[in-house]
């Protein structure tokens, strides 16, 4: 399973729903029975998309917290799979800005607000594999110092003794 593909398409369809709040909007103080059937049933149709939109998120959610877990089991983060994760996450970071703007209809505030909160924890796995990654494939200078190894480990014992006695 490509998480890449499922990921996005995920945005897309949550990037889509709040395109479709204005059109909500627009239908707040409708004039005829016939304006108020349609508007609740878009409401209705709103609320059932978040509702849905929640369930996948949470699955993705699921999926990259087993990510995580298995690179830290695996000790090796490396991996091509996390090289583009970093798009995701900024991807990711746009759609909780795109949420966090957008006004949703009154009806629909909670389901919105549920589905922001699950958005922020798909973002925060993402943000973990990201580091993960970053850490793995980055290349630190050794810089050759002339410091006392056995002033250092004196140091060392002298904070952990105060520490203790601190605590």
């Amino acid at each position: 399973m490509d998480y890449r593909n499922i990921s996005m398409q995920m945005l897309f369809s949550a990037m889509a729903l709040v395109g479709n709040y204005a059109e909500a909007a627009n239908h707040v103080k409708p004039v005829s029975q016939f304006e108020t059937a349609c508007n609740y049933a878009s409401l209705v149709k709103i609320r059932e998309t978040l509702i849905q939109l929640t369930i996948g998120w949470k699955e993705l959610d699921v999926i990259f917290s087993e990510a995580v877990r298995t690179t830290l089991k695996r000790g090796d983060a490396s991996r091509q799979d996390f090289a583009r994760i970093s798009e995701l996450v900024h991807a990711v970071r746009g759609l909780e800005s795109a949420l966090a703007t957008s006004t949703p209809p009154s009806d629909v505030v909670s389901a919105h607000t549920a589905f922001r909160r699950v958005v922020a924890g798909v973002r925060g796995r993402l943000v973990q594999l990201e580091n993960l990654h970053k850490q793995a494939v980055a290349v630190h200078a050794y810089v050759d110092t002339g410091i006392n190894l056995e002033g250092l480990k004196a140091l060392a014992d002298h904070t952990s003794a105060r520490m203790a006695i601190i605590a």
